[in-house]
Order: structure tokens, then C-alpha cells, then sequence
């Protein structure tokens, strides 16, 4: 009803010029004047001047400027976000746990009482170091997002471990001549885990050198050989591995 009452009211501001024409010529002064306080003669008259001064470049359009905000805030998110990605990747190169006791919530800039983890603890020394696009993130309180939590922790390292895989599998297949080492344990939940990894010769600057190198772990449920080959040789072509190129290794010689 509300829409409706508003609808007509548009309607009888603009009943003289645009539904029907001006016929009472003896007030058409005084109607011209009404006309030009009322809203829509307002706003079109601005939408007028700001055309004419965007055709003119003496301004931004407004889709230009919304855009460049936008750009903006994606390059001081990416100034927060990079040294939060470089401490996840720099655990995971060394080998490092990046979780403590107690590694949620907010990070305070001071010393943790308690051993809140590598990762925190390598964003805390960045911060004490002059980062001070990270020094500001990290002061944010209440409901905005720090991507600190143990998801965003996964979300960073499954792309490095895609891209180390996928560097990885490249290598192998050069060498046209692998074995695969593969073993079958349980985790800490129970749970039957299949081991699979690669051995291979590399030349590393004119040395060659034997490696044998992680691939990844599958979760299985039947653990009979034949189950467990099959297992093998699917989960190798998934990674992109060239099974041609599989060798037999033996381990009497």
C-alpha cells in the first residue's frame, strides 16, 4: 500500500510534463517553477551535470571509482594476508609444527604465556619487526576475520602441497626409470593409511643423486594385496604419474 501511495505521488509530481502536456499557458510560469523544486526535475538535473562533467573528464565515474576502492582494498588485504601465508609456508619447509596448546583466538603483540606455536609465534616477530600492515591486522577486535584459525592454516598449505606434488611427479616421469615404495599403518583415529612414494634417480648439477621422495597418504578399507595394488596404481595415475615408466626393484641386489 505503502509502494502504491508513493507510485501515485511520483505520478502527480510529474502530471504536467511527462503524462500530459501543459495546457493552462496562463500559469505555465508559476508551474515551470514548481517543477524545478521538485525532486525528479532535481535529480535529473544532476544526472545532467555529472554526464556532462564525466564526458568531459573533469570526473571519475562512479562504476570507475567503486572499482578502484575495490582495488584498493584487495591490495591492503593481500599486504595482511602475505605475511600470514609466508609464516604457513615457512613451517612447512622447515618441517615445523605449526600449532601449540593454545592457538586460537585473537594473537596479542606481546610474548604468550604459553606456547601458542611457530606459526603465531613467526607473525608475532614479523609484527615486532615493522610490519606495519600486519601489526595492524592482528590489533582488529570483535567479529573481523583474522585467517589465523586452523582452516585457513589447511586452506594455505593444501595448494603448496598440490603445487610440491604436481613439481614432484613431474620429476619422476623425466627420469622414465622409478620404483614405488608403498606400506600400510594406522593413524592415531584408527584409521588404515597407505603410504606411497617414489624412488628415483635425479641429476642435481651433474651429480646423480638416488632420492626417495613422499607422494601421499590414502585412507583404505580392505587391505588384501590385491586391494591394496589396485589402490596403488589408481591413485598413481590421479597424481599424473606415468606408470610405464614403473620399475621393479630387487631387493636381494
Amino acid at each position: 500500500m505503502y509502494d502504491l501511495l508513493l507510485e501515485e505521488e511520483s505520478i502527480e509530481r510529474l502530471n504536467s510534463f511527462v503524462p500530459t502536456c501543459v495546457k493552462h499557458w496562463k500559469r505555465a510560469l508559476q508551474r515551470f517553477k514548481d517543477h524545478q523544486t521538485k525532486r525528479n526535475h532535481l535529480d535529473a538535473s544532476d544526472d545532467a551535470h555529472n554526464f556532462k562533467l564525466i564526458y568531459e573528464n573533469k570526473k571519475t565515474d562512479v562504476t570507475i571509482e567503486i572499482d578502484q576502492s575495490q582495488k584498493r582494498l584487495q591490495l591492503e588485504n593481500r599486504k595482511k594476508l602475505t605475511p600470514i601465508i609466508r609464516a604457513a609456508l615457512f613451517c612447512c619447509r622447515q618441517g615445523l609444527a605449526l600449532r601449540g596448546r593454545r592457538d586460537d583466538g585473537r594473537l596479542p603483540l606481546d610474548m604468550a604465556e604459553e606456547n601458542d606455536g611457530n606459526f603465531r609465534a613467526l607473525l608475532r616477530f614479523a609484527a615486532d619487526n615493522g610490519d606495519v600492515a600486519l601489526q595492524e591486522h592482528l590489533k582488529v577486535v570483535g567479529g573481523n576475520a583474522t585467517y589465523l584459525s586452523r582452516a585457513i592454516q589447511n586452506e594455505i598449505i593444501d595448494p603448496g602441497a598440490e603445487i610440491i606434488t604436481r613439481d614432484l611427479v613431474r620429476r619422476i616421469n623425466e627420469t622414465k626409470c622409478f620404483t614405488v615404495t608403498a606400506d600400510e599403518t594406522s593413524n592415531v583415529s584408527g584409521i588404515e593409511q597407505f603410504t606411497i612414494g617414489a624412488r628415483f634417480v635425479q641429476d642435481i648439477g651433474g651429480r646423480h643423486t638416488i632420492r626417495e621422495d613422499f607422494l601421499c597418504f590414502v585412507p583404505v578399507e580392505d587391505v588384501t594385496g590385491a586391494d591394496l595394488a589396485n589402490t596403488l596404481l589408481t591413485t598413481l595415475q590421479k597424481l599424473g604419474v606415468d606408470t610405464h615408466f614403473m620399475k621393479r626393484q630387487d631387493e636381494s641386489k
